[in-house]
């Protein structure tokens, strides 16, 4: 009745669509409303909604089956409320274009709010803790970069997330594996990159493995070493 009272004096031109969950202002638009919803029921953009959270089961079956449906979270909602109890939850209803072929993502989680916008992280996505080289016991991914893993071990930050692109579980990188490959992995190893850059380009790009923080690079055979920065055993592209 109020809002429609406020069609009739805008002559139907409201600019915007009233949206509390304040109970003094709850209050004013429905004086009917009773102590007891405070929390449990808002007016989002002029509709009442009811908040999943703090309603019990018997609550939400009534609401519903007086059509009145439960209020979205919001960006902003996740960022004031409590960011540490949405992280990790899983989204109901986002969906892709994707979500029948065979390795689309079709549950997903809420990984961070910044107040306008909600960022979501696959639900299978890895969870697995590295410690570093020693994750990596294939001696085929060890061949791959001989030089290193013959001498050198590392739980350096950046070995662990070599060790992770590095891992050749199904769970991991699985999806990229035909049927005529023996495994997948998640980046070029560090010698293979160069041996390709080499061959393609006609360079003679030199590296050699000087501690466990990795490598450093020669340049066409030149006598200079780059020493001042290291290279690990994988390489992002």
């Amino acid at each position: 009745m109020n809002i429609s009272k406020e069609y009739i004096s805008t002559q139907g031109k409201r600019e915007y669509k009233f949206s509390t969950k304040k109970y003094d202002l709850i209050k004013e638009y429905i004086p009917s409303f009773s102590k007891k919803y405070e929390n449990k029921l808002v007016i989002n953009k002029d509709e009442i909604k009811y908040i999943g959270d703090n309603v019990i089961e018997k609550e939400k079956k009534w609401l519903t089956s007086l059509n009145i449906s439960e209020k979205n979270k919001t960006a902003a909602d996740i960022v004031n409320e409590s960011p540490k109890s949405y992280y990790q939850k899983v989204i109901l209803n986002y969906t892709t274009d994707h979500e029948k072929t065979e390795n689309a993502v079709n549950k997903w989680k809420i990984f961070y709010s910044d107040g306008d916008n909600v960022y979501l992280i696959a639900d299978n996505y890895i969870s697995k803790d590295y410690n570093g080289s020693g994750d990596i016991t294939d001696k085929r991914l060890k061949a791959l970069n001989n030089e290193w893993f013959k001498n050198f071990e590392s739980n350096n930050p950046n070995m662990k997330a070599v060790a992770y692109l590095m891992d050749i579980s199904e769970k991991v990188w699985g999806s990229f594996k035909g049927k005529y490959a023996d495994y997948a992995i998640g980046a070029s190893t560090l010698q293979m990159f160069f041996d390709s850059c080499n061959e393609y380009y006609g360079r003679n790009y030199n590296i050699r493995a000087i501690n466990e923080n990795g490598y450093e690079i020669n340049v066409d055979g030149q006598d200079e070493w780059v020493d001042n920065k290291y290279f690990f055993v994988a390489v992002i592209f």
